[in-house]
């Protein structure tokens, strides 16, 4: 906190902060492109965030008290879980995002803090599962809102289960890609996705209650609609022969002039 308004870059090294980090009013913290500044306390309010974290590197946050709601935040935010679950409040993440288990438990990040919430993400989601342990963004608490300007992505070396709770009576509107299948899994039964952008998708083995899409699209996997609606009206999507399973009592396909190759 300097004692008049400044910026400050993490330019040259990374940085570890072992105790805790304030930025205040007016201040800037910027992390240069492939720089990290880790905040390593696993417990409590580690950061005090009234001004503004930007640049092209990366925050590392590990403790599991909820990130702050407080100023701005544009930089790249990992959420590493390895040594505990942690939450991530309401609020605009303006950066891309990353969630990271090196272990094999599981762990991962609650959505929200009170019902009634909207999350949005600048950039993509993507879960990094360097081990056995099953990576989850957990919607089921408090059934948030979310919007992501981006894609919803896995990444990392581990074998294990990235796993993304979308939550009960939900929005999840994505202007990216969300391709799940394999050790890419979702929970999407009761909730509704929006897809209003570029980009392709598919829930190998999901089951999912409506399904809007509103941009280009490829079908990159078949899936399951289970008394719900696939609304297709403002799509231009390529569904590569893949299947649309209607599942339930009542469903509705919108097709919108586009083909679909399978529908049983």
């Amino acid at each position: 906190d300097p004692s008049s308004a400044a910026s400050i870059t993490l330019q040259t090294a990374d940085l570890t902060v072992s105790n805790f980090l304030t930025v205040e009013t007016g201040d800037t913290l910027s992390i240069a492109s492939s720089r990290t500044l880790t905040l390593s306390a696993t417990s409590g309010s580690v950061l005090t965030l009234n001004g503004t974290i930007s640049g092209a590197g990366r925050l590392t946050y590990t403790s599991s008290t909820t990130f702050p709601t407080g100023g701005s935040i544009t930089s790249i935010l990992r959420m590493n879980v390895s040594n505990g679950d942690s939450g991530l409040s309401e609020r605009t993440y303006g950066g891309n995002f990353e969630l990271y288990n090196n272990t094999g438990s599981t762990r991962g990040v609650t959505l929200g803090t009170a019902s009634s919430q909207t999350l949005t993400f600048s950039g993509d989601m993507t879960i990094i599962v360097d081990s056995t342990g099953l990576t989850r963004m957990a919607g089921y608490t408090y059934n948030p809102n979310i919007v992501i300007a981006g894609s919803i992505l896995k990444s990392g070396g581990g074998g294990g289960l990235a796993y993304v709770y979308l939550g009960t009576s939900t929005t999840w509107t994505v202007s990216g890609s969300m391709a799940l299948s394999g050790t890419f899994g979702c929970s999407c039964s009761a909730a509704s996705i929006v897809l209003n952008g570029t980009g392709s998708y598919g829930f190998t083995g999901q089951t999912v209650k409506n399904l809007t899409i509103s941009g280009t699209y490829t079908m990159a996997s078949s899936f399951v609609l289970q008394d719900g609606t696939y609304d297709l009206s403002a799509a231009t999507i390529s569904d590569a022969g893949f299947v649309t399973t209607t599942w339930g009592t009542s469903n509705t396909i919108i097709g919108g002039g586009n083909t679909l190759a399978n529908i049983t």
